[in-house]
């Protein structure tokens, strides 16, 4: 059986996560707008490939 490993956050990386949670939350709530906005830009014929 593999030793257990436990993880935490740092005091600083606490600070990170609180600091970038608002712009999940946004990116989540506006995913199918980023989608679609994603698809129109994607589809462009001057777009390079991915």
């Amino acid at each position: 059986m593999p030793p257990h490993v436990s993880y935490e956050l740092t005091p600083m990386g606490i600070t990170l996560r609180e600091a970038t949670a608002p712009l999940l939350e946004w990116s989540t709530t506006h995913l199918t707008h980023i989608d679609a906005a994603r698809a129109v830009y994607d589809a462009r014929p001057d777009t390079p490939p991915a």
